[in-house]
């Protein structure tokens, strides 16, 4: 985070991700704030339940429509959502945004033995840490804003459970007797498609 006198200050939080296709669920939670982000391949739900509200657009089929869709409509950016989006098959349009991509070598992050890779492009520098051998999963990113002259960064420490059983009801939101539904600020936000 960038203060008003252009500091920058780190702020922590926990984030757990449950992905399936389709579905998407995001626990964001820290000392600052308290998210959760619904999508099961219908409507996607963002909810404070700190606070005691949410708000549900409809959504696409597949993750990487809803993800490319999404801030467009709503203004939300899910973190790491970019790590999903490459993933796919027809990432060539984010590959061709990269100006340079190189190998940085080897890092041993709290003992696993990861690739480190150095991407740049015309906005962003940003860096990955990928688990070598037989699950070749990301276990750190750094995400630096190179638009803004303070050069805010993001980063993240990423820990796996890969093929865990996820229960389908875990990708919808069902309001408590206590939430109250609130409308995305976008006048585009009835519904989220392309």
């Amino acid at each position: 985070m960038i203060t008003v006198q252009d500091q920058k200050v780190q702020l922590d939080m926990v984030t757990t991700y449950q992905v399936k296709r389709p579905g998407i669920r995001i626990d964001w939670v820290s000392d600052q704030k308290n998210r959760q982000f619904y999508y099961d391949g219908k409507a996607f739900t963002l909810v404070a339940p700190t606070l005691g509200y949410y708000a549900t657009v409809d959504a696409p089929a597949t993750n990487r429509e809803f993800l490319a869709a999404l801030y467009d409509k709503t203004g939300v950016e899910l973190p790491l959502a970019d790590l999903f989006r490459w993933a796919e098959a027809d990432s060539e349009e984010d590959i061709a945004k990269l100006t340079s991509a190189f190998s940085v070598g080897t890092a041993t992050l709290d003992g696993v033995a990861t690739d480190h890779w150095a991407y740049r492009t015309n906005e962003f520098d940003f860096e990955l840490w990928m688990e070598q051998g037989d699950r070749p999963v990301p276990r750190k990113f750094v995400l630096i804003d190179r638009t803004d002259p303070t050069l805010p960064a993001f980063i993240a420490h990423l820990t796996w459970q890969l093929n865990p059983n996820l229960d389908p009801a875990a990708f919808t939101y069902v309001p408590t007797g206590t939430a109250t539904a609130i409308s995305f600020a976008s006048p585009q936000a009835e519904e989220i498609t392309q």
